[in-house]
């Protein structure tokens, strides 16, 4: 039986409106082509300010532009959620303005492989109140383009509709609803995001793993070739999931755009189901909320040697770093191509603090400067405590994942036969769209409300006569550490220039109180540092944050505790 074979069998009892009426919430290229002229469809091409030359260069004729993340989400507040669905006056208002009524049928197509925003797009909608008149087309504009329709660059004139919202909401649950079906057969929740975040492996939210009981079902899969898998493919998919018939399906991903796909493709089969719109952003964060996560992991990709880098210097994707205080070194010897970056261009000073993060805007600048795409593999070397901060920027900047550390540095590159030069090789400046992780770095305030917490490894990164405070620091308030922080000197894990093997590395966080199943959190006296022992410890796999602020800030504060030995 063919998708829109099925789609027939599961209209009719969702809706009270005459089949002739209903739209099915999948349509065909030649489905479209036929309704173009209907007085009653309105089309949107779905995407955003990339996205928009798309639009601009040739779209589906009638269409008009839709920005699902700015017109159908509600207002981002600071630390708030992201992607939530707004409030009914902001649809009646967004809808209004696009020329939509009650009585309107819509249509809601793909480009550049939008397939999550065009299926947040359709969910938000039928929350709207218009389901049975809200459909995607299958395959978006490149199936329409691969078979030669027509298109248009031309705009419609504006016009205004009369659309009054009925929320629908339960199509929308929430953490405590979550909680509390934990464990209950009949409700199946679906993780739509990558395995590797599912399973821990990565992360940019408060904690790694996924809901306990909570399946995998990557977002991408649901789909061969941009279009839907056939009915019986993905009802096998959601059986092996352990959505029995009859069950309530309830997804969720990092913010609940991903999650409406899988979400769509259980409303394709005719399966009552939900999103946790606040997915695992909200989840995460809250840390009464169970999660099932891995132990701690070593990250190889993050390490590479002087060898593997002889082997892949040449290619296209490779950026070598040469980071450092100043340029002295790098004029003298660098590894041929390797691009110069000091770390005054990477760090500020803030309220009287040192190499403090930088606005983002700074560092797209630099990064794009450096011809740092999103694809590129950055290897770092030069001086150590400058390439680790330069690692935990491209981390903070969502890169951190494409970036690693070459061992040993120019000494081990050398000493394994690799050429070094002086010349300058020129760099063209690229384009680099950023995904923030502001969550990694964290306050003096979020640090204290953690100082209790046994899943939460605080560790300094200073000598241990600093740590113990029997070396003053002129420069800090107090003396001492953080009170419970653990110890790890920095250059301790590093011998001859060279990380020490990962089991002797792992040892001493476990000394210093760091888990296999803790986050940690590194700081120092202003936050260099503990960039050292940040990446030591994401190599390690742990979760990790940095307290940029470190003892330069907690010591002006006197709520602050502090230790002087342990």
């Amino acid at each position: 039986m063919s998708m829109f074979a099925v789609l027939a069998l599961v209209l009719a009892p969702v809706t009270g409106t005459h089949p002739a009426d209903v739209m099915p919430p999948l349509v065909t290229t030649e489905w479209l082509a036929q309704h173009l002229g209907d007085h009653d469809l309105v089309i949107f091409h779905i995407g955003d300010q990339r996205s928009r030359p798309v639009y601009d260069q040739g779209h589906i004729p009638g269409a008009r532009f839709l920005n699902p993340f700015i017109e159908l989400a509600a207002p981002a507040s600071p630390g708030g959620l992201m992607l939530e669905l707004p409030g009914a006056a902001q649809l009646d208002s967004v809808l209004d303005a696009q020329g939509v009524s009650n009585d309107s049928r819509i249509v809601v197509y793909s480009a550049m492989e939008y397939f999550t925003p065009t299926s947040r797009a359709f969910f938000t909608l039928e929350y709207a109140g218009l389901r049975g008149r809200v459909a995607i087309l299958d395959g978006g504009l490149e199936t329409w383009k691969a078979e030669n329709r027509p298109l248009s660059t031309e705009a419609p004139p504006p016009s205004r509709g009369h659309f009054t919202a009925s929320l629908q909401r339960d199509m929308v649950v929430d953490a405590a609803w979550v909680q509390s079906r934990l464990g209950d057969a009949r409700v199946a929740i679906l993780d739509a995001r990558a395995p590797q975040f599912y399973n821990g492996a990565e992360n940019h939210q408060a904690r790694v793993g996924h809901i306990p009981g909570a399946q995998n079902v990557p977002f991408n899969t649901v789909l061969a070739e941009g279009r839907f898998k056939e009915p019986v493919v993905l009802r096998a998919m959601l059986t092996q999931a352990g959505a029995d018939p009859g069950d309530t399906v309830v997804t969720y991903c990092h913010i609940g755009q991903q999650a409406s796909l899988v979400w769509l493709s259980a409303r394709l089969l005719g399966i009552h189901a939900a999103i946790y719109d606040g997915s695992f952003q909200d989840w995460s964060a809250r840390r009464d909320l169970p999660v099932v996560a891995p132990p701690a992991a070593t990250r190889d990709s993050l390490v590479v040697t002087p060898e593997w880098l002889r082997q892949h210097l040449g290619d296209s994707s490779v950026v070598v770093l040469h980071a450092d205080r100043n340029r002295a070194g790098y004029d003298t010897a660098h590894i041929a191509g390797a691009r110069y970056v000091e770390l005054s261009r990477f760090t500020v000073t803030r309220d009287g603090i040192p190499t403090e993060l930088p606005p983002v805007d700074q560092l797209l600048a630099l990064v794009k400067a450096l011809g740092i795409s999103n694809r590129s593999r950055v290897i770092l070397y030069g001086d150590p405590l400058s390439a680790a901060r330069f690692f935990f920027t491209l981390d903070y900047l969502g890169h951190g994942n494409l970036a690693a550390m070459l061992d040993g540095g120019l000494a081990a590159w050398q000493a394994a036969g690799g050429t070094v030069t002086r010349d300058v090789a020129p760099v063209t400046a690229t384009e680099y769209q950023p995904r923030t992780w502001t969550d990694l770095v964290v306050t003096a305030d979020w640090v204290k409300s953690r100082l209790a917490d046994t899943a939460t490894a605080i560790l300094d990164a200073r000598n241990n006569l600093e740590y113990r405070g029997e070396r003053p620091d002129t420069t800090l308030p107090r003396q001492g550490h953080i009170a419970g922080a653990g110890n790890v000197d920095w250059r301790t894990t590093l011998v001859d220039g060279r990380l020490r093997p990962a089991a002797e590395l792992r040892l001493m966080f476990e000394q210093a109180g760091a888990g296999p199943y803790d986050e940690v959190v590194t700081y120092c006296g202003v936050g260099l540092r503990a960039s050292h022992l940040y990446f030591v410890s994401r190599y390690l796999g742990y979760r990790t944050r940095l307290y940029d602020g470190s003892l330069a800030e907690w010591t002006r504060r006197a709520d602050l505790p502090m230790e002087t030995s342990r």
